[in-house]
């Protein structure tokens, strides 16, 4: 028998083994559907245990696994411990974390980037299995695509001396094995950690990506109590391209046995509700400390509500099973809102530490003995917090939605008063300061750093996937300081042409969620497809131009406008936009056109952006700066937290007109709104300047 069938009977036989002995015969028969050699082996094995009792100390399967496994590990071990000290490709290996049976994990130092990883070198069996290796890298490219702040991520690939190795994200603290170790987890840590691993996991099912080894060494806890989900190197893709092998064949069993579904036991199709089952037995063992009972629904230590949920990841039965990871994670949402209210507190007389449902008047008191159990309600914005927009993350397979997601959400959200987005020249500007490209995707990950350099408040990110012929949107806002989670709505589109306005009911239910009266949304909330275009073609040029516009030029961003008003000519905000780029570009003429256009169309338009083309449609064309002012004054105090009307007063408007005291106060009203709002700068200068302020021009210049 192989190393590997041996292996795969060894965990079968130990799986079995945690079950009561009257239902081995049927774990077996579901295991085994597919192999039947696989059950005649692990029951002669059974057999054997038994006769001899306790006459041996361990049985013959295990002494050879642990013999196999002694002989791999030290194979592994002379073969990588000479990697120390060295620099492979641009990584200086600096030590060994740990080995096990996909391979040696090293942290190492990023030369090029001055920063730590994991070097993970795959064992010497996967590397010589050109169709396995090919798999993998495979994988590792879906997964490094995940970008998500509850998943390890993964950096890089490449092989070094006939060997594969992945880098990845180097991580300090332990993992949620260790934590366990300890005892179990009180309900706090126990709630957050467990919204975190079900959100990794839904973004990694989102991307068809199923885990297949979940279990409580492959969550890894950071020094900040976050949960990263680690070791997708058993993952499948559920790829749409059928072409593609699966990364193991039918019948072979991988992961780990303890953690595994019944229908991963026997070797079957697996999709996201293998992981489910999985995810159930480890919130069981937060929760008390081992794992559950065979042919149980929890344990009794744990809470009632709580028990519910962890039975319904472990229905045997995956049509009976719960669905999504996020359901899941919606469930421990509303447990944690109930823990917040003092609803649920923990009882010093309850049966074994588990919680009780307590009366309102003793509320307060829980509320105050529960301070460090429980994490403190989330407040709503205030009117000096901001808002950083991520990138969509487009599982659909349709390039339509990339870019344009983001902007159409965008427009919506910026025809709220309350609200105030990061804008996309801060951006740029902090992407600088990293030392990213200008066009860099805004990843969740990359979107929350912003959110904290910059000082923002809250970072929303969006999905969208289909299911079946339908389209299924999420919408999730966290605080990007302690990565809670403010709101998280779902939507469903029926069609493709359904989907702005399934975008537009997330926008407005977020306003109402974080704040906003809903009077407020009321009189402020044109539909997407009302406020820019029906045309999803359109939207997604004009998207990608205004990026290009801020990253590259107004050259490169043209041609990208010209077609979204070619596809929909009553695009108002896209002629707008481009007789922006027409004036820059030094087209006169063009800007003319273009800029009338859009105000001929201004009524298909947002609030905001019908303020915006009346200003331009009298800077660029009637050259009426007093009505343009007018306009900019009743823009700012619709808009009160919006630094760019007082930018454009500060401009043309009043510096054209020898007002410049007045434009001094709008380019500092503007400034203080957005510090890193460029064009106010030199119209505060010139008019220092105007009114022989030399020293304050050469300080502002400065």
């Amino acid at each position: 028998m192989d190393p590997e069938r041996w292996r795969q009977v060894e965990r079968l036989l130990e799986a079995v083994q945690e079950r009561p002995s009257d239902e081995w015969d049927a774990f077996l028969r579901d295991a085994c559907v597919n192999d039947d050699a696989l059950e005649r082996e692990t029951r002669s094995l059974l057999t054997a245990q038994q006769r001899l009792g306790d006459f041996l100390e361990s049985s013959a399967l295990d002494v050879t696994a642990r013999a196999l496994a002694s002989e791999q590990l030290s194979h592994a071990r002379n073969s990588t411990e000479a990697l120390i000290g060295q620099t492979v490709s641009h990584y200086r290996i600096v030590e060994q974390l740990g080995a096990g049976g996909m391979g040696v994990v090293y942290t190492a130092r990023d030369i090029r980037l001055q920063r730590f990883v994991a070097l993970k070198f795959l064992s010497d069996d996967a590397t010589r299995d050109s169709g396995a290796l090919n798999r993998l890298q495979r994988e590792a490219r879906a997964i490094s695509a995940l970008n998500h702040p509850n998943i390890c991520t993964i950096h890089d690939i490449g092989e070094h001396d006939g060997r594969f190795f992945i880098v990845m994200e180097h991580l300090d603290g332990e993992t949620l094995r260790q934590r366990l170790s300890r005892g179990r987890l009180d309900p706090a840590p126990l709630l957050a950690l467990g919204i975190e691993i079900a959100d990794g996991l839904d973004a990694a099912h989102t991307a068809g990506i199923v885990h297949r080894d979940i279990k409580p060494g492959n969550v890894f806890i950071t020094r900040g109590n976050h949960a990263k989900i680690l070791d997708f190197g058993l993952a499948q893709s559920n790829s749409a391209d059928r072409s593609e092998d699966p990364l193991t064949a039918a019948g072979l069993v991988w992961g780990t046995a303890d953690y595994m579904s019944p229908e991963q036991a026997g070797g079957r199709p697996l999709d996201a509700r293998a992981d489910l089952f999985s995810l159930g037995i480890v919130l069981h063992e937060m929760a008390t400390g081992a794992r559950p009972v065979a042919g149980a629904r929890a344990g009794v230590d744990v809470p009632p509500a709580l028990g519910r949920l962890i039975g319904r990841c472990l229905e045997q039965d995956r049509e009976r099973r719960i669905m999504r990871a996020a359901d899941v994670r919606a469930e421990l949402q509303r447990l944690t809102r109930d823990a917040e209210s003092g609803a649920v507190v923990r009882s010093a007389r309850s049966r074994r530490a588990g919680w009780t449902l307590l009366g309102a008047a003793v509320a307060a008191l829980a509320a105050m003995a529960a301070g460090s159990m429980y994490p403190r309600p989330t407040p709503r914005l205030t009117e000096t917090d901001t808002v950083v927009v991520a990138d969509f993350t487009n599982a659909t397979g349709e390039p339509v939605f990339d870019e344009m997601l983001r902007q159409g959400l965008a427009v919506q959200l910026r025809q709220s008063p309350f609200l105030r987005l990061a804008s996309d020249r801060r951006i740029q500007q902090h992407l600088r300061l990293m030392g990213q490209p200008a066009d860099t995707p805004l990843t969740p990950m990359l979107a929350r750093e912003l959110c904290e350099r910059n000082g923002s408040e809250v970072v929303i990110d969006g999905s969208i996937a289909r299911l079946g012929t339908r389209y299924v949107l999420g919408l999730q806002a966290r605080h990007c300081a302690t990565g809670a989670v403010i709101d998280d709505e779902q939507a469903q589109a029926a069609t493709k042409e359904d989907v702005l306005d399934a975008l537009s009911g997330l926008a407005t239910r977020f306003r109402t969620r974080v704040g906003e009266s809903l009077a407020s949304v009321d009189r402020h909330s044109t539909p997407l497809a009302e406020a820019t275009t029906s045309s999803l073609e359109a939207l997604k040029a004009y998207s990608t131009g205004r990026k290009l516009n801020f990253s590259v030029g107004p050259a490169a961003s043209a041609p990208l406008l010209e077609r979204a008003v070619a596809l929909d000519p009553e695009f108002a905000m896209a002629h707008a936009s481009l007789g922006i780029t027409y004036s820059n570009l030094g087209e006169s003429v063009r800007s003319m056109e273009s800029t009338t256009r859009a105000y001929q169309l201004r009524d298909r338009a947002g609030d905001r952006e019908r303020f915006f083309i009346a200003t331009m449609y009298d800077r660029q064309v009637t050259g009426n700066l007093e009505r343009e002012r007018q306009t900019l004054e009743a823009w700012a105090q619709t808009y009160p937290r919006d630094p760019d009307p007082h930018g454009l007063a500060a401009g043309f408007a009043l510096t054209g007109t020898g007002q410049y005291r007045r434009a001094i106060d709008a380019a500092e009203k503007a400034i203080s709104l957005d510090p890193d709002l460029a064009p106010a700068y030199p119209s505060l200068a010139f008019s220092h300047l105007y009114l022989d302020r030399l020293s304050d021009a050469e300080v502002t210049i400065q």
